[in-house]
């Protein structure tokens, strides 16, 4: 009988995490950080086509959504600028537990700032 209690608590505690994520809007803000180059990007997940824009050298552009309620929420972007083409993943849920998601496009690779836990991890292109 213990063990049914210890599960069912278990469950539901994982319900109230998973509500609770999802009830929080999320945004990712991207920035352009290659000097002298307007770079092309176009977002996508699974669920929603984000379209194509363009960013002059220091411009932001960013969206908003909300996480699945099961997990598995997934953006990505392919970057183009003068002959080149790189594709990134900007948001996972389960890896990025920010609020607003911050991340800068280099020419050497692309880095990710997540508010809470103030961490910079900067990757390079392959």
């Amino acid at each position: 009988m213990d063990f049914v209690k210890v599960v069912l608590l278990s469950f539901s505690l994982l319900v109230i995490v998973r509500v609770g994520e999802g009830q929080v809007p999320k945004q990712v803000i991207i920035r352009n950080g290659i000097p002298d180059k307007t770079l092309g990007l176009h977002c996508a997940s699974a669920d929603d086509d984000l379209g194509y824009h363009e960013l002059s050298p220091g411009q932001d552009w960013g969206f908003s959504f909300r996480t699945r309620f099961l997990g598995g929420t997934l953006f990505y972007c392919t970057f183009r600028w003068h002959g080149r083409s790189h594709t990134a993943n900007v948001f996972q849920q389960g890896y990025n537990r920010c609020t607003t998601c911050r991340v800068m496009v280099g020419v050497k690779g692309i880095c990710y700032f997540d508010d809470p836990r103030y961490l910079y991890d900067c990757r390079p292109w392959y």
